[in-house]
């Protein structure tokens, strides 16, 4: 139990370092001999594996994901070639299925 808290808090050191190293001025990341795409290629693979390896995570931050996306206006919307109708239906259908699997069950 003590090796997955070790874990854990260094994975949580690594995504504040990086996070860190991205927002700092450019002249202290080209120093260290980073740049920083790949920093932000980093957060995102470490973040992503955080969320599968947590599932019920994932789906809080899906579901905050898409009511954040089926709230923007439109033509914010439609500049990235997503329609907001299709985001508010995957919403609905990721609240409604596993209440209407509890229901069958």
């Amino acid at each position: 139990m003590e090796a997955t808290n070790f874990m854990k808090g260094g994975l949580i050191f690594l995504v504040l370092m990086i996070t860190i190293a991205i927002n700092l001025e450019d002249n202290m990341i080209a120093r260290l001999g980073f740049q920083p795409t790949f920093l932000i290629i980093t957060l995102v693979a470490v973040v992503i594996t955080g969320l599968v390896m947590h599932r019920d995570l994932a789906l809080v931050f899906l579901v905050l994901f898409l009511s954040v996306g089926a709230n923007m206006p439109a033509g914010f919307m439609s500049n990235f070639g997503i329609d907001r109708d299709i985001l508010t239906g995957i919403l609905g259908a990721i609240v409604l299925v596993p209440l209407v699997a509890k229901i069958i069950d």
